[in-house]
């Protein structure tokens, strides 16, 4: 948009082209009431169901079967089918509006979604032409930059994330603009089409490619946000060849003319297909479609970053597609920061950049379509908008890795606010700043906040009132955590429930002489009035603490072997810890004397384990051999087994372990107790120690047995050969 656009139907387009009504733009300084007038004429069309329908398909067939067999039914046209952000779109037309509100009235009833296609508009033409004397840098790029535009070194040469303007085409003859821009819509890429996107009669185009990528460093004209810019994409919507303005109609510019809603979708689709990752749109209207905020939703949901400019109303109505939220509407301001008086202002507006008295390129005049290139200063949203556009290829590119959404939240977040503190309707997040949005790009989110504790459950207690002389003149009042819990007199018994916290009881007596012995008790407190009519007292409700766990419960110790045993049966005893002892005879006796054979008076009864393993009977058999006729040869092994018997002969202390767990408090008996506990533990030890040296003696016995046999082998054969 640029500022105080007037707009009026064509009278001689109107009546050469009934269904081609266009409404054009003029220069802002033609004519003042140029914008009221401009709708008034939308309000009064707006009445009228209009000639220009859009189709989508909600259920059955494909639309464009059915509007095209509903269409021809009434001599429509079927305009054009199109196909973007993953659905099909039909256009149909019709000569007058009854029949178009006949067709919308049967397409709906058979399931399609009909609307109006929304007319979109350029800016307006020239304000100022202007010639630099040498290059300059427009103030808005300097502004933009925080004063300090950087040097050719800080831009990148080749781009990842590509530009797409979509306006009235790009003057690809002017010297101070990038050669290497492209057509995005193939069939636009044709000199000699009327649709060329490298010619720009209406010129808003090439002003608005100047803002975003004016080369620098050539000594003319001007300098982009993004100075030579590559690989920028351009899809013309706005001025054919050989449309001229009419010199003769100071209102209108008849270069521009408008757009449809229908035919802006299909353009961003044809940026998307050539590649571009940002649509910048210095264009709009007032009215709203369903079909195009989806389609943008959509576009911007597969990773666009969508940009267009805010309006030039002056008021707080909506344009579009600036005001659909998957869009960043971007508001205007002076060199002063202060709002342009004709940017539109509301709750949609994003973001805000400089666009007033904004040189840039332009070509021939539009009157004329001769002379060579220029530069002109215009004003509006339209100017705006590029700013914000090119600082997001700018940012993109040097940081690939990002996507569309962290982009747009950085050059929101990192703008200089204006206006009132924080979002408002007049500046959006604030002015766009470049160095501002780098710096939030690499600010991580804060994180976000804990999830709150559950409250705590509610405590149950039980109170009761009562027992004194005067219970008819008590009353009492509960409340806690500032909610009333609870009320009543005395006598009084019941259950009252409530959160933890701070709890306050209020007395009473109506007699006003205390409450004479009665008391109120409850949640371990207890409280009366002494005196007087009324009291108070605080207590806090807090749950109990929860209950010490008991400690685990000791394992069984293995008993100790019975007193009076000998040698052999406690090192038997000892191989069977899980066995309560048992009398002497039940041991095994083999080569045992028989004076060990039994202990007097060790009439245990018997274990109810199981027999005792090849282990322990081989244990006692030793056992047995190292106290009576002994056939072990005196080796180191042996050695160390008697060691280890001699060890447990030692005498054994029987102690009595506690049944049960200590008491909390140490006393005489617990002491002795953990005393007697510590002495058989180490006496343990002690006994699995020897255990460990008789399994090694036995392996040295096992060693010297295999030696013994392996001498006896080799001799053998000696033996035979001598007797031979």
């Amino acid at each position: 948009f640029q500022h105080a656009a007037t707009r009026r139907y064509s009278p001689q387009l109107a009546a050469s082209s009934p269904l081609a009504r266009r409404v054009f733009v003029g220069p802002a300084t033609k004519a003042p009431y140029g914008i009221m007038r401009m709708f008034a004429l939308l309000a009064a069309s707006a009445a009228a169901v209009p000639s220009r329908l859009v189709v989508t398909m909600t259920r059955g067939s494909p639309a464009s079967v059915q509007a095209a067999q509903m269409a021809a039914a009434r001599r429509g046209n079927v305009n054009m089918t199109i196909r973007a952000a993953h659905k099909t779109l039909t256009v149909v037309e019709f000569e007058d509006n009854s029949t178009a509100r006949a067709f919308q009235d049967q397409a709906e009833r058979s399931g399609l979604r009909v609307e109006e296609d929304q007319r979109r508009y350029p800016g307006p033409s020239v304000a100022t032409r202007t010639q630099p004397l040498a290059e300059e840098t427009p103030w808005g790029i300097e502004r933009v930059y925080n004063e300090a535009v950087p040097n050719a070194s800080f831009f990148p040469s080749a781009v990842t994330h590509p530009l797409c303007i979509i306006d009235s085409g790009y003057l690809l003859a002017h010297p101070d603009l990038p050669s290497d821009a492209t057509a995005a819509d193939p069939s636009q890429a044709d000199p000699a089409g009327t649709r060329y996107f490298g010619g720009d009669i209406c010129n808003h185009g090439t002003h608005v490619a100047g803002t975003i990528a004016a080369i620098g460093g050539n000594g003319e004209g001007v300098v982009g946000v993004y100075p030579g810019a590559p690989d920028l994409k351009i899809v013309k919507v706005f001025g054919e060849v050989g449309l001229l303005d009419d010199p003769s109609t100071p209102d209108e510019d008849e270069a521009c003319g408008w757009t449809y809603a229908s035919q802006l979708v299909d353009a961003v689709q044809r940026c998307v297909d050539s590649g571009a990752k940002i649509v910048s749109m210095s264009l709009g209207g007032p009215g709203s479609s369903d079909f195009e905020q989806s389609a943008f939703q959509t576009f911007f949901d597969d990773g666009i970053l969508s940009i267009a400019a805010a309006g030039n109303g002056g008021d707080n109505s909506y344009s579009y597609p600036a005001s659909y939220s998957s869009v960043m509407s971007v508001a205007a301001t002076d060199s002063s920061d202060k709002k342009a008086s004709f940017s539109q202002f509301n709750d949609e507006v994003d973001i805000a950049a400089p666009g007033v008295d904004v040189v840039s390129t332009v070509g021939p005049p539009s009157d004329t379509g001769v002379g060579p290139p220029g530069y002109d200063s215009y004003r509006g949203t339209s100017m705006a908008a590029p700013h914000v556009s090119g600082l997001a290829m700018v940012l993109w590119n040097k940081y690939p890795s990002y996507t569309n959404a962290e982009v747009r939240t950085a050059l929101e977040e990192g703008a200089e606010d204006l206006g009132e503190t924080g979002i408002d309707d007049y500046f959006g997040h604030g002015l766009v700043n470049y160095q501002g949005a780098e710096m939030r790009l690499f600010t991580p989110s804060p994180p976000p906040s804990p999830p709150l504790a559950p409250p705590a459950p509610p405590i149950e207690f039980q109170v009761t009132v009562g027992s004194g002389s005067g219970e008819g003149e008590v009353s009492w009042t509960l409340t806690c955590s500032g909610a009333l819990i609870g009320s009543g007199g005395a006598p009084y018994s019941g259950t009252l429930s409530a959160p933890p916290g701070e709890c306050t009881l209020d007395m009473n007596d109506s007699y006003g002489d205390g409450w004479n012995g009665d008391q109120w008790e409850g949640a371990g407190n207890t409280f009366t009035l002494d005196s007087g009519s009324s009291g108070s007292a605080t207590f806090t409700l807090a749950p109990l603490p929860p209950s010490s766990p008991q400690p685990p419960s000791q394992p069984p110790q293995p008993p100790l072997p019975p007193a009076g045993l000998t040698p052999a049966q406690k090192i038997a005893a000892m191989a069977r810890p899980s066995q309560s002892a048992v009398a002497a005879s039940e041991w095994p006796t083999t080569r045992m004397p028989a004076s060990e054979a039994a202990v007097p008076g060790s009439a245990a009864p018997k274990a109810e384990a199981a027999e005792p393993t090849a282990l322990q009977r081989a244990m006692a058999r030793r056992a047995a051999a190292s106290a009576g006729g002994d056939d072990w040869p005196a080796t180191p092994a042996k050695e160390a087994w008697e060691a280890f018997v001699r060890r447990a002969a030692a005498p054994a202390v029987p102690v009595a372990l506690p049944a049960a767990a200590a008491p909390p408090l140490a006393t005489p008996a617990k002491l002795a107790a953990a005393s007697a506990r510590k002495a058989w533990r180490e006496k343990q030890r002690e006994e699995e120690a020897a255990t460990a040296a008789w399994a090694a003696a036995r392996q040295a016995a096992a060693a010297e047995r295999a030696a013994e046999e392996e001498e006896a082998r080799a001799a053998a054969p000696a033996q035979i050969g001598s007797t031979a």
